[in-house]
């Protein structure tokens, strides 16, 4: 085992790639092993056939796994964490079932549930999103991230395992290429208040991508989350875009994946979720 460099990020993309539903980019390792939350030297390890990276924050930490898994390096991330202090650790595998979900389960690792691929399909579909009263939808400025940034952690907040990332931390997954498209991160506005955000961007695969959709709590349960998904999903089907893609927890605490199934979004892949918790 050894630590990844930059030049090993395409073959680290292919490792994602071959599990995960859509491909991984280049771009978004990259971005990844130059992440705040991430030491590649320490906090990552690879073979030639599998790497492990281990995104820590306080107490927390998500092990991102891809390629072919052994023992040793489940066992080199767990002594990693307890080196660093985390106490709580978090990983997910797209094989359900799978070699890397056996590996999990009896090193230990706790199924806490699944999460979801949800897909739309909107080439030659017209949507006619209805705003709540007084709401406006425009796209992102300059001057708006520290209020996007307020809203995003806040709507977050109530997921299964919310992770409030400070604003540099933030900054650097979403202010910058290859997630950051500002004509397609839309705002809603109750006057000056922000009300709710949808953070999109096109998908390396070819589609559209929700990455966050997120209302206030004082603003839910008036139709503002179907609104602003009915409203992303015009702006891509209008630009050419043959589908939409998010993720979404299963039986989501906020019920946002009903929602998703309600603007017509379904399912097309599950991820096994597993929780550790270390002594």
């Amino acid at each position: 085992m050894r630590p990844p460099g930059d030049e090993d990020a395409p073959f680290i993309a292919e490792l994602f790639s071959r599990e995960s539903p859509e491909p991984m980019s280049v771009e978004r390792i990259r971005r990844l092993l130059g992440s705040p939350l991430l030491d590649p030297e320490r906090d990552a390890r690879m073979t030639d056939a599998a790497v492990a990276m281990l995104i820590r924050k306080n107490e927390r930490a998500r092990l991102d796994v891809a390629g072919e898994v052994t023992p040793e390096l489940v066992a080199w991330a767990e002594t990693r964490a307890r080196e660093a202090g985390v106490r709580r650790m978090l990983t997910a595998t797209w094989e359900v079932g799978g070699t890397t979900a056996q590996l999990l389960e009896s090193s230990g690792w706790v199924p806490i549930g699944f999460g979801m691929r949800m897909r739309i399909d909107v080439a030659g579909r017209e949507f006619s999103p209805r705003f709540p009263h007084g709401i406006s939808v425009r796209t992102f400025r300059e001057g708006d991230e520290e209020r996007v940034y307020q809203t995003h952690i806040e709507t977050f907040q109530d997921v299964l395992e919310p992770t409030r990332l400070t604003f540099e931390e933030w900054s650097h997954s979403l202010l910058e290429p290859p997630l950051f498209h500002p004509d397609l991160w839309f705002l809603a506005e109750d006057a000056d208040e922000l009300a709710g955000i949808a953070l999109c961007d096109p998908h390396p695969s070819g589609v559209g991508h929700i990455g966050a959709l997120g209302v206030r709590a004082p603003r839910r349960g008036r139709g503002l989350g179907l609104a602003l998904l009915e409203h992303a999903f015009a702006e891509f089907a209008a630009r050419g875009f043959p589908a939409v893609i998010l993720g979404a927890e299963d039986a989501s605490p906020t019920g946002a994946d009903r929602l998703y199934e309600r603007a017509g979004m379904r399912v097309t892949h599950r991820r096994a979720r597993y929780k550790r918790l270390l002594p």
